[in-house]
């Protein structure tokens, strides 16, 4: 079992060395938010959110998919769309922190007398 799973790591590790794969939009989105639907308007802005980047990732991979290195385009575009969801989570943690802190205050001050 264990030189199995060891064989399958080399293997893993060797493979984008000779291979690309097409990136998907379902590597970068939530679940939720994969197949929102361009005829339908959305009022939250987290659906718009991720409704335009799934758009703009499916635009910049049409593009990836005309070049000669595609290897290298769909490596960019897939970095890129990393990048964003770095951006993306992290601004949603720093908001998370900032209402608690701002229900921690609310909490304290209705405490003083």
């Amino acid at each position: 079992m264990i030189k199995k799973c060891i064989l399958f790591m080399m293997l893993f590790a060797t493979l984008p060395a000779f291979a690309y794969f097409e990136p998907d939009w379902s590597e970068f989105c939530p679940p939720k938010y994969a197949n929102l639907s361009t005829s339908k308007k959305y009022f939250w802005a987290e659906k718009k959110y991720w409704l335009n980047r799934r758009l703009n990732f499916e635009k910049n991979k049409s593009y990836c998919e005309t070049q000669k290195n595609k290897e290298n385009c769909f490596a960019e575009l897939r970095q890129s769309e990393l990048n964003k969801n770095q951006i993306y989570f992290s601004q949603l943690q720093i908001d998370q922190q900032r209402a608690n802190t701002a229900i921690m205050n609310n909490s304290i001050n209705s405490l003083k007398f």
